[in-house]
């Protein structure tokens, strides 16, 4: 039980800050603005998304970031789940 109440509050510290303007000023604008506002897996420039490909606070850096459209942002996430 102790196991789940540590992931319950690292999410909540996660979310909190990714939810943060100071994570939007220094990762997420910067880095679409780096990858010229395009889907890195399809090119797509429309329904851009961010994509975290770790979600531990520990790693959250510019590099743990990518630019998806909504579509590729979705098959990651059903590629996750169905690992």
């Amino acid at each position: 039980m102790k196991t789940k109440e540590v992931d319950l509050e690292r999410t909540r510290e996660y979310r909190k800050k990714i939810g943060s303007s100071y994570f939007m000023d220094k990762f997420v604008i910067p880095m679409a603005i780096k990858r010229d506002v395009k889907c890195l897996r399809c090119g797509s420039t429309k329904n851009l998304d961010i994509h975290h490909k770790h979600y531990d606070i520990d790693k959250l850096t510019y590099y743990d970031l990518e630019t998806l459209c909504r579509l590729c942002h979705k098959k990651e996430h059903s590629a996750e789940e169905g690992e």
